[in-house]
């Protein structure tokens, strides 16, 4: 019986797709020193809108940390290229388990990742096309 080698689930592929994502719909984007679920967190400026993105917990673990970095803004997720106004924790949670199955028997490159938005409601960052992230296999 052979035994497949995955290497460790890559913060970087992601993280560079949410900056490359955020930068071509006019962002001005900072890769912040503080880190969530092993990827830094990213801030996001357009105009008057300031946004932060994360990676967050598919268990829904780092759910509270996430609303009180976000304080006064609104906390949205962004999964499998869908917003949620709440983190499906169930949906995330088997999907993790899968994709990470599926990571670890190498047939796909990353275990689905979980984004929290935190951004005040004028941005209404809800309606940037976050389902790019899922077509290019990000999300």
């Amino acid at each position: 019986m052979w035994k497949l080698a995955a290497r460790p689930d890559d913060p970087t592929d992601l993280k560079d797709s949410i900056v490359g994502f955020l930068a071509r719909h006019h962002f001005d984007v900072v890769v912040m020193d503080e880190t969530l679920n092993r990827m830094p967190m990213i801030r996001a400026t357009a105009g008057t809108c300031s946004m932060v993105v994360v990676r967050t917990s598919a268990y829904g673990w780092s759910r509270d940390i996430i609303r009180s970095i976000a304080g006064q803004n609104g906390v949205f997720v962004v999964f499998a290229g869908r917003v949620y106004a709440e983190q499906p924790v169930l949906m995330t949670l088997l999907a993790q388990l899968w994709s990470k199955f599926l990571y670890e028997i190498g047939l796909v490159r990353q275990v689905t990742p979980v984004i929290a938005v935190m951004a005040p409601p004028q941005c209404e960052a809800e309606r940037l096309p976050w389902s790019e992230l899922g077509e290019i296999g990000t999300l």
